[in-house]
């Protein structure tokens, strides 16, 4: 490399005389690609290890595709330039028949994903030769082992591989708002449906058989399908409220966990079917004056332009999420069903929204994971629960209160003031340390007479050690009120 014997090297491959001498040169790259890769890329190594690959024996070939990709490994943005040429070959070799060959070339692009991840610009140009069609042939081949979309069984990859092309889409949507549309133009949805439901041996038909699969892997997949849509605004905000009714009904409860500490009832009244009109006119006026405000992304209005993809999305994955929610037990995937599941209420237009949550039992799903004791979970139903009152007040207001949605509401209300005023009863139990208390503690101390020989010194420093164990807060309730303060905190 000091002695610049790297462009040597890239000759020998790019104007091959001897192949032998063209195999000894690749080696010699291939030992210098784990160190020294920036270096062989400014010598233009990723063309000359690619530009003529097919001429060589197989073992030769795994040799070459593995030396590119660890040119790729690390590349800054900058030097972007510096794969450009070569990105259409390796392109073409994602339909190669050979396993290493083919792992090898979806190693490399996803380390070029990977480092490209926050430019758009970047991304696009490594999309550029049917880069998305390609991965989501090989994606499929989750399906019961055939990566390719039209049913013929070719090369199977292995279960890393796999979540590693789940994990590159997964980036090329977060990174590309263009990327993210057009997989939704090739049908990604029915892709994930169809994964979700075979297992990975393609033997299991339904839910049960997906959660066979890695947790890794099964959380890639929520993972790509939750960077499929854009993000939603947090709870409370204007364009959340702006998705239906400005003044959703305040939560309800049973017994005391129904009366709020003025006396009041927390049970919403019945409305008439004319406030329910000047509500829904309300709403308009009020998203209207939102949008306005805060204009959509660009990831929303090409949702906006093309309703049938969101609608595709909705109806291929919101039931599975339901299922999967229940039946997995990693508590990240629970967490990333939830998220698509909001995204979907919230992007989803209110007059086909009734429709799509008909025979789904919505509000007996999020009434216990109210009253979770994670705090995601709560806040996921919580938003969930906001969204579907704001959107379909006059179905979601009965079932609300049927199903106790309400009173788990008003419980958790209940508990953070409970918990709120233990804190301030510990806190006042807490004996005062300020400077003034300790100058008449000490000044105390001191006018103090000292004992006579008829009270023994052992009696009286046990008798003042019992009282001011008596006056002093005891280590557990210390304790409680810092968890407490915790809780009310996080």
């Amino acid at each position: 490399v000091h002695y610049d014997g790297v462009p040597l090297f890239c000759e020998r491959l790019l104007s091959i005389e001897y192949i032998d001498l063209a195999e000894q040169a690749l080696q010699a790259l291939e030992k210098l690609s784990h160190e020294h890769a920036l270096s062989i890329l400014r010598a233009g190594g990723m063309l000359a290890v690619l530009q003529y690959v097919d001429f060589f024996a197989m073992g030769v070939q795994r040799l070459a595709v593995s030396t590119a990709a660890n040119l790729c490994r690390g590349l800054p943005v900058e030097c972007a330039h510096l794969v450009t040429d070569a990105v259409p070959l390796l392109s073409g070799l994602l339909n190669h028949q050979d396993q290493k060959v083919l792992e090898n070339v979806c190693l490399g692009f996803s380390r070029l994903v990977e480092d490209f991840a926050r430019s758009p610009q970047q991304l696009d140009m490594l999309a550029a030769y049917s880069l998305l069609p390609n991965l989501l042939r090989l994606v499929s081949g989750m399906i019961s082992g055939s990566n390719s979309l039209g049913g013929e069984s070719r090369v199977t990859l292995s279960d890393a591989t796999y979540t590693m092309l789940l994990r590159t889409l997964a980036t090329l949507c977060r990174g590309s708002p263009a990327l993210c549309k057009q997989l939704l133009e090739l049908d990604i949805s029915s892709t994930l449906h169809a994964i979700l439901v075979v297992s990975s041996d393609g033997s299991a038909q339904g839910i049960g058989g997906s959660m066979s699969r890695p947790h890794d892997q099964l959380f890639q997949l929520f993972s790509l399908a939750n960077e499929l849509l854009p993000p939603v605004p947090s709870p409370g905000s204007d364009r959340c409220l702006a998705a239906g009714s400005s003044s959703p009904p305040p939560p309800a409860g049973n017994g005391s966990g129904g009366v709020n500490s003025g006396g009041r009832s927390l049970v919403p009244k019945r409305r008439s079917k004319r406030h329910d009109a000047d509500l829904v006119e309300k709403a308009g006026s009020v998203k209207d004056a939102a949008e306005s405000a805060q204009p959509q992304s660009e990831r929303e209005v090409a949702l906006a332009e093309s309703p049938e993809l969101l609608q595709t999305y909705a109806e291929k994955l919101f039931p599975l999420l339901l299922l999967v929610h229940s039946s997995a037990i990693n508590a990240s995937v629970r967490h990333k069903c939830l998220t698509c599941m909001t995204k979907v209420l919230y992007l989803y237009p209110t007059p086909r929204l009734t429709e799509l949550l008909r025979d789904l039992p919505l509000a007996a799903f999020l009434a216990p994971l109210i009253s979770s004791q994670e705090q995601s979970t709560a806040f996921s139903a919580l938003h969930m629960a906001e969204i579907l009152l704001t959107k379909l007040p006059s179905i979601y207001e009965e079932k609300f209160l049927r199903e106790g949605v309400f009173h788990a509401v008003a419980a958790l209300c209940v508990r953070d003031d409970d918990e709120a005023s233990a804190m301030t009863m510990a806190t006042t139990a807490v004996p005062s340390t300020s400077p003034h208390a300790l100058t008449r503690s000490s000044g105390a101390a001191s006018s103090a007479p000292e004992p006579t020989l008829s009270q023994p010194l052992r009696r009286t420093s046990r008798r003042q050690a019992e009282q001011a164990k008596a006056t002093t807060p005891s280590s557990a309730s210390v304790a409680a009120a810092s968890s407490s303060s915790g809780a009310i905190a996080a």
